[in-house]
């Protein structure tokens, strides 16, 4: 019953976008705990606190389309993972890319992002997209921190972090010119 948009629906259904509806499901577990340490030390009141929470989830069904490559597939996966394709280096001359599989988005150059041909058809294109990174939602969170108290002052520090976690650099710093200014 988790409500996600549905990625596939046949045209016979006579919807022009794909409708949201409670088509999903995911298995997800974790754990999380804090702890802290109360000390006095003379006049001094010392407290020492740390958290941390961790989940992991993966999706168990989704509706989406079939297809020979099972690893295109959300299923299995976690939530918010990351897809794109695997980069193999770059290409060092035009020999290299002569040599190697056909990329279809664009010219090559030497000097450019060199991909993986993940299925072996001889052509690297959207059949290729793979898992890759972890997922864009965090899946560690966690901080620590100390604090003091004498004579009526306080004093607090706090530090806090979250992990596990993939982000795409993207928009116009990466391709310029691309909202047409």
């Amino acid at each position: 019953g988790i409500y996600m948009i549905r990625q596939y629906q046949p045209l016979i259904v006579g919807v022009t976008s794909n409708q949201s509806a409670k088509v999903g499901v995911v298995k997800a577990h974790g754990f999380d705990g804090n702890i802290a340490l109360n000390q006095r030390l003379g006049q001094v009141d010392l407290t020492l606190r740390g958290n941390i929470t961790y989940g992991k989830n993966e999706i168990i069904e989704r509706d989406e389309e079939s297809t020979i490559y099972s690893y295109k597939l959300y299923k299995g996966h976690r939530v918010s993972q990351c897809f794109g394709l695997i980069a193999e280096g770059l290409f060092k001359d035009y020999d290299d890319i002569r040599n190697h599989s056909t990329q279809t988005f664009g010219d090559v150059m030497p000097g450019d992002i060199k991909y993986k041909d993940v299925n072996g058809d001889g052509v690297v294109n959207g059949d290729d997209v793979v898992a890759i990174g972890a997922t864009r939602t965090p899946n560690l969170t966690y901080g620590f921190g100390i604090s003091t108290k004498w004579k009526g002052f306080d004093f607090n520090v706090h530090f806090q972090g979250a992990g596990k976690s993939t982000f795409f650099i993207d928009g116009s710093t990466v391709y310029m010119f691309s909202t047409g200014d």
